[in-house]
């Protein structure tokens, strides 16, 4: 990497911390929960009673047990937190009155840093299989997905989606280079500390362990896999025990919406439902706009020998895709997307880079229309979008409170840095990136990706309310597959560099 290269992805990925930063987020009833479990633990129990008896701290996110009060969240974020907590409490801030503010500073080291971590990860990755697209795909990822909206909120779905993708990255190079277990228990303490930080991060444990069917030493490296597991989800089953008196407890069992009854089947978990799946493909902040462009460009790295680069995003995206339309709540309460699917989206990042070098227009005209998505929510609230009045809220002052609160700044004013951190990312993104010869023709491919986009995404919410999911489905089956086949032929064709020789350590190519 050049010095102008080095510099330009510096200043993407920084601009992408700063935006993730910047606003100050209303703490609702899941970021409260969060925060009442830090509280707790810095007490020294895993009650959260205490905090309940302040109004401001009150949440529905919470479990009953033997009379006790515990936050219905896995304890990894909380745990994540304690030491910035701590910090306040030592520098003498109140946290029981407003928590919106000491919520906002505990994000900034347990959210935007990891988010961070997790950019410049895929921009590593993916710039080993296509190189100098590593930086547009990670930029891709911070700004026209969950991951942007989500960073600038106290969830766990930020920590547990890069530790899931490091086990990916451990994995990965410890598959392409000479058996290393050190490196396969690695990736397992990384997949089992993601399970502790929210429980559906199994599933990608589980696709992780397609990588022992092939190679050599497989007991070996499965072995040291494992073992890292064990050693990554013990804190969660020595919680469980402390809290519950059982590890195999977990704190969401018995929780249910205020008055309702308990969620049908196992924690909410039915049978796949294809209105569902339609839903968390292409509302507003589904994730359509990433995993079109993605299955081309996997098409195309299995096509030319990058097996596994394609196929363990794939088989990730589909689990939990099965997984979530199956989810009696499959946006996770207000939402501005299907925010249980965030753990796939760096996954998807990496067949992404190759959908940015073979299809540009497309690719592009499907991330800017989903970027400017994301930014209006995330600049309106995320958790208000999912009412379907961004725009509303955008031309009528909805904004939400952001760092220049502290200087007595609000409204539209104060989101305009936001909105220059994100150009100046999409710009640095741009820059370092080769540009296609045919830029006239990528302009139009864009246009019209863009446009495709925008009617799906304000068609079919109304139409799976008004009409019927299963003509919907085949229409749009058979309108996608036509368009991905049409896709993946014109990036074959336009896609004739070979991907980069990657040395192995006996000295040979692989």
């Amino acid at each position: 990497m050049n010095s102008r290269t080095r510099y330009l992805t510096t200043l993407a990925i920084g601009a992408l911390a700063f935006a993730f930063a910047w606003p100050i987020q209303d703490a609702g009833d899941n970021a409260r929960a969060h925060f009442a479990l830090v509280r707790a633990l810095a007490d020294g129990t895993p009650e959260i009673d205490e905090s309940l008896s302040h109004p401001a701290l009150r949440t529905i996110d919470v479990s009953q047990f033997e009379g006790s009060s515990y936050a219905a969240k896995p304890p990894g974020l909380a745990a994540a937190s304690l030491p910035p907590y701590l910090a306040l409490e030592a520098a003498g801030v109140e946290t029981a009155d407003d928590p919106d503010r000491p919520v906002w500073a505990l994000h900034l080291w347990a959210v935007v840093l990891p988010a961070v971590a997790l950019l410049l990860l895929v921009r590593r990755f993916a710039d080993r299989v296509e190189p100098r697209y590593g930086t547009i795909a990670a930029v891709t990822l911070g700004a026209a997905t969950l991951v942007l909206p989500f960073s600038t909120l106290f969830f766990n779905h930020i920590l547990s989606t890069a530790l899931g993708f490091l086990a990916f990255a451990l994995l990965h190079r410890e598959h392409e280079t000479a058996p290393r277990p050190w490196l396969a228990a690695a990736a397992g303490v990384s997949a089992g500390l993601a399970v502790a930080v929210e429980y559906p991060l199994g599933l990608v444990a589980v696709a992780l362990t397609a990588y022992f069917l092939a190679g050599a030493v497989r007991l070996r490296r499965a072995a040291a896999y494992a073992a890292g597991a064990v050693a990554g989800v013990a804190p969660l089953l020595a919680f469980n025990a402390w809290a519950f008196g059982s590890p195999f407890r977990l704190s969401y069992e018995g929780w249910h919406y205020p008055g309702s009854e308990p969620l049908p089947g196992v924690f909410g978990l039915a049978f796949p439902s294809l209105d569902v799946l339609l839903r968390i493909l292409f509302d507003p902040g589904g994730i359509a706009p990433v995993l079109a462009p993605a299955i081309v460009g996997a098409v195309l790295l299995w096509r030319r020998g990058d097996r596994w680069v394609a196929t363990i995003p794939m088989l990730v995206t589909g689990l939990f895709l099965v997984y979530d339309s199956a989810n009696v709540n499959p946006f996770g309460g207000s939402s501005p997307g299907p925010r249980y699917l965030l753990p796939v989206l760096p996954f998807l990042a990496i067949p992404l880079a190759a959908a940015w070098r073979a299809i540009p227009g497309v690719t592009a005209g499907l991330a800017v229309g989903a970027a400017l998505f994301m930014a209006g929510a995330t600049m309106t609230s995320p958790l208000g979008a999912g009412d379907q009045q961004v725009l509303h809220r955008l031309t009528t002052g909805g904004y939400v409170d952001s760092a220049a609160a502290f200087a007595g700044f609000h409204g539209g004013f104060a989101a305009a840095p936001f909105l220059v951190a994100l150009a100046l990312a999409a710009g640095a993104a741009v820059l370092v990136t080769p540009l296609p010869r045919r830029r006239s023709r990528e302009a139009v491919a864009a246009l019209i990706a863009g446009g495709g986009w925008a009617v799906l995404m304000t068609q079919t919410p109304r139409f799976l309310r008004e009409g019927d999911a299963g003509e919907l489905a085949v229409v749009l089956v058979v309108c996608i597959t036509a368009a991905l086949v049409f896709l993946a032929y014109r990036a074959s064709v336009s896609l004739k560099i070979p991907p980069p020789a990657r040395s192995h350590p006996s000295g040979t190519k692989q």
